[in-house]
């Protein structure tokens, strides 16, 4: 249980952002973490360390009989590094092929972490403009320490998000 280990707000927590302008996607998040990680065992993989994972589903009111994403949405996870140095940022399942486009920074904070990251609104994401609904969730990761990580804070969605939409809450754009 991923829950079971969380330890209050300063443990994990945080905020997130959404903004859009000019063909870009702009989210901002802001955390709270009393310590930064990265599993040992596979460092390449961008969900297993402290990060955030964001999923969008561009047809979210078709069949419900439909739990995948079927070409039309998918996964974005943003890993931190173990120490100074850049983001790692992966397309997951069903992926969103933006991960090689996305500009990003974070920073380090006392008693936390913040990052920006643009996406480009090309592609998949085109119909991310004034009037769109898609589906939406946002994951904060947590790994303290090598063994990857142990906590995962939901908005919306499940931990099988990356392949099962079902969950996915309401992203307007205005």
């Amino acid at each position: 249980n991923w829950l079971a280990s969380w330890r209050g707000p300063d443990d994990c927590s945080g905020g997130l952002r959404l903004g859009h302008h000019q063909g870009w996607l702009y989210v901002a998040a802001q955390v709270r973490d009393d310590g930064r990680g990265i599993a040992a065992k596979d460092p390449g993989a961008a969900w297993n360390r402290d990060g955030i994972e964001l999923f969008l589903d561009l047809r979210p009111d078709r069949d419900g009989q439909d739990p995948g994403y079927g070409g039309q949405g998918g996964q974005l996870m943003v890993g931190l590094p173990a120490a100074e140095g850049a983001l790692l940022i992966r397309d997951g399942g069903a992926n969103l092929g933006v991960a090689g486009r996305t500009r990003s920074a974070w920073r380090a904070l006392p008693g936390g972490w913040e990052l920006e990251l643009a996406i480009p609104l090309d592609g998949k994401l085109a119909a991310l403009r004034p009037g769109a609904v898609a589906g939406f969730a946002a994951v904060l990761n947590d790994a303290d320490d090598d063994s990857g990580a142990r906590l995962r804070l939901f908005w919306a969605g499940s931990r099988d998000s990356w392949r099962d939409r079902g969950g996915l809450g309401r992203l307007v754009v205005r």
